[in-house]
C-alpha cells in the first residue's frame, strides 16, 4: 500500500478496512515499513472496539 499509495489516512483505512471486517478478516498486519498504518489502523479501529480484538 505504502509503495503505490503514499501514506494511509482514515478514509483510505475505512475503504480498505470495513470490507475486510465485514467480510470476516479477523487479523490485519501492519508493520513500521508501511508509515503511519500502526497509527492510522489504530485510530479506526479504535471506534470499533465493539467488532474487533
Amino acid at each position: 500500500m505504502l509503495i503505490s499509495w503514499g501514506q494511509p489516512d482514515e478514509a483510505m483505512a475505512a475503504r480498505m478496512v470495513i470490507p475486510a471486517l465485514n467480510g470476516g478478516i479477523t487479523c490485519l498486519d501492519t508493520a513500521s515499513v508501511y508509515g503511519n498504518a500502526e497509527q492510522v489502523l489504530g485510530r479506526f479501529l479504535r471506534e470499533k472496539r465493539g467488532r474487533v480484538l
